[in-house]
């Protein structure tokens, strides 16, 4: 369901009126799948998510295909689900050579590690895959190097800049 996965066929051609022994030929077809609109995603990381907050990712799931299709979303199971939300859920009827965005949310409510699954079928012609879910829930994703500024003295009027760099852990947007 995910493509990669390389299919063959032989297909033999017959041909009248031609010389003894050489009336059939054997051709080998070979072909790799891309996965098409079965193609979704192996795992969706949310990294560090701040406890009590919440992040979502896209997952874009795409119908290549000249007919209208179906994709199917399921809910999210484990012990974790309750922490992870997914949007929208069920049959997700996709037009052709066209594209839908399910959104997957994880809503940490302690400082640990979460995981879950969800099943997801594009629209092609293929049985519904576990996408696996996980991230970890965080007190501190903000940091800050140096982590104290001495400035020293400092005429009046004179200016003294200095730098601060702030490192945000997470994939959440943080507002100083």
């Amino acid at each position: 369901p995910r493509g990669g996965k390389d299919y063959f066929v032989k297909l033999t051609l017959t041909a009248g009126g031609a010389r003894a022994g050489e009336e059939t030929a054997t051709i080998l077809l070979k072909g790799r799948g891309e996965g098409g609109g079965c193609a979704t995603p192996e795992e969706l990381d949310f990294g560090p998510v701040p406890v009590g907050d919440r992040f979502a990712l896209p997952v874009v799931v795409k119908n290549p295909h000249s007919i209208n299709g179906l994709a199917v979303i399921g809910d999210v199971t484990g012990v974790d689900a309750p922490s992870f939300d997914v949007a929208p859920k069920g049959d997700l009827p996709i037009p052709a050579m066209s594209s839908a965005t399910v959104m997957v949310g994880f809503s940490p409510t302690q400082k640990r590690e979460y995981t879950g699954t969800v099943k997801m079928k594009g629209p092609g012609e293929c049985e519904p895959a576990d996408v696996k879910l996980k991230g970890t829930g965080v007190d501190d994703v903000l940091s800050w190097t140096p982590p104290a500024l001495d400035f020293g003295y400092v005429s009046p009027g004179v200016e003294a800049p200095r730098q601060v760099v702030f490192v945000n852990l997470s994939k959440v947007p943080i507002t100083l």
